[in-house]
């Protein structure tokens, strides 16, 4: 059989802090109440509203930024991060002969394999990157 004062002695513990929960003390709030001296030596001020910054531009060189750390500098999947991701070599004329700028388009914007989607580029990025990649020989 179970020993009945640890049970008894929980009840009072749980019925005290009950009641000294629910007792709430009526007094009216003072700045003293909350005072931190670092906070009140000088006034504090909105802040003054200022331009808006301004949106973030697209890198001037898509290519090297986006691009180059898989593909390499001329295409050729030899960039820094391409050997480790089997990165396709751009140069290759039979990938070039059946490969359509639309489906180019299509890789970089939504991204193919382990390529990242770069959906969040300019039309003219987009069309400069598919003429930059035509450019590899």
């Amino acid at each position: 059989m179970r020993n009945p004062i640890p049970v008894a002695c929980l009840a009072l513990l749980l019925g005290a802090s009950t009641l000294a929960c629910s007792k709430s003390e009526k007094r009216e709030w003072n700045a003293s109440d909350h005072d931190r001296s670092e906070e009140n030596q000088a006034p504090q001020r909105a802040p003054t509203p200022t331009a808006a910054a301004p949106a973030p531009t697209a890198p001037s060189d898509p290519w090297a930024s986006n691009c180059a750390p898989c593909h390499g500098a001329n295409g050729k999947g030899d960039g820094p991060m391409g050997a480790a991701l089997h990165t396709p070599d751009l140069t290759n004329k039979d990938w070039q002969a059946k490969t359509a700028d639309a489906t180019i388009t299509q890789a970089i914007t939504h991204g193919r394999g382990q390529m990242p989607a770069f959906g969040s580029l300019r039309q003219s990025d987009l069309d400069a990157l598919v003429k930059h990649v035509r450019s590899f020989k």
